[in-house]
């Protein structure tokens, strides 16, 4: 199966995938929110291919309507299907240079910013342990906690975290 893709109801710009984003550039328009027409949602990154984080879009049954991740929650979060996404011409992978660079609504363009990003409308995040670790928002939340290990958000004991300490 080839790439292909549909564009954004918000920007109109195509689902990238790692085939065809720019690091620090355009690498927001990977991470996807799929409304099909039965009312599933799926969320996640997009492979190119017709796949969200593994997982199939029903395009066979109808059409579905696509949403770069920070446009969707740039439009309010959405969550009725309202119609179709257009196809995209260039099937989110054979486009011009600087076709699609701009950033998302609001001006943070990749993971790195994410993880810098000073949310507007937000609220404080803390470990298992009730241990304040930031401020974040639905638009950097994934890229703020990736850099702590799971286990300290999923709750840890002593045993967790000790390492043996070598002699002098």
């Amino acid at each position: 199966m080839g790439f292909f893709s549909w564009n954004c109801r918000g920007c109109g710009h195509p689902m990238l995938s790692d085939f065809s984003a720019t690091p620090g550039v355009n690498a927001w328009m990977k991470d996807v929110v799929i409304i099909e027409e039965s009312g599933r949602r799926l969320e996640g990154r997009y492979d190119g291919h017709g796949r969200v984080d593994g997982e199939d879009i029903d395009w066979e049954r109808g059409q579905p309507e696509c949403w770069h991740r920070a446009c969707w929650l740039h439009a309010g979060r959405p969550d009725v299907y309202t119609g179709a996404s257009t196809r995209s011409d260039d099937q989110g992978y054979f486009f011009e240079e600087g076709a699609h660079d701009m950033g998302p609504p609001g001006g943070v363009t990749d993971n790195t910013e994410l993880e810098h990003h000073e949310c507007e409308d937000g609220w404080r995040e803390y470990d298992a342990q009730g241990i304040y670790l930031c401020r974040v928002c639905d638009l950097c939340r994934e890229a703020k906690l990736s850099r702590y290990r799971p286990e300290i958000l999923t709750g840890y004991t002593q045993a967790d975290v000790d390492e043996p300490i070598e002699e002098d």
